[in-house]
């Protein structure tokens, strides 16, 4: 047979050898890189082209913390990280290497959530007792979690407004008293990783001004 068909044949059959790698990219599990604390993350390494055994290895930081190495026959690659904490808050990267060199991804934030802890109600009146006519301040507060946090505050189950704490920390909601504000109050703190109810707190004053 002669030497130019078996070259013919061999470029349509035989695989070739040694592709380097090339198109990596990191995804996440959750998608979008937001994940709540004490959950799972998975970081997904992958390769668009690249032959023979591939070594993944993850990256957290600007200053290129190794986290893991993996090596298999394989173009996709997955590092986990359970469970999550607050300090995993960072920039990802991974690279592929299959002995032709590496070749880099692209950054992934990753955000940890921390879900809002139990909110304090506390009520500050300009004197005690209060009275008819009085503003009265409501001030809720949650210690903990992620912010943006939405306040609501209740006068017995019924919604008397909301404020939000868009760097975390408390809120608060004026009331000016009427006869009809007399009794228990509460608030909810919410970041979108559920909602926490304060403890009631109750409210008495006189029914007119002195």
């Amino acid at each position: 047979m002669r030497p130019g068909l078996l070259l013919f044949i061999c470029a349509l059959l035989c695989e070739p050898d040694g592709i380097p790698v090339s198109d990596v990219s990191l995804e996440t599990q959750p998608p979008g890189g937001r994940v709540m604390e004490g959950d799972k993350l998975v970081l997904i390494c992958s390769v668009a082209k690249g032959t023979g055994n591939i070594t993944f290895v993850w990256y957290k930081g600007h200053l290129g913390l190794n986290l893991e190495t993996k090596t298999q026959h394989s173009r996709t690659a997955n590092f986990e990280v359970a469970p999550v904490r607050e300090s995993d808050s960072d920039q990802y990267y991974c690279a592929a290497d299959n002995g032709q060199g590496p070749s880099l991804s692209g950054l992934v934030d990753i955000a940890v959530r921390i879900p809002v802890s139990r909110p304090v109600l506390t009520l500050r009146a300009p004197r005690a007792p209060a009275e008819v006519g009085d503003v009265v301040e409501l001030h809720c507060e949650a210690l903990g979690g992620s912010p943006p946090i939405l306040y609501q505050f209740y006068h017995e189950d019924v919604t008397l407004g909301n404020s939000s704490a868009p760097s975390g920390g408390g809120a608060s909601f004026n009331l000016s008293l009427t006869a009809e504000h007399s009794g228990n109050y509460s608030c909810e703190a919410d970041n979108g990783q559920g909602a926490q109810r304060s403890e009631a707190a109750t409210l008495n004053f006189t029914g007119e001004p002195t």
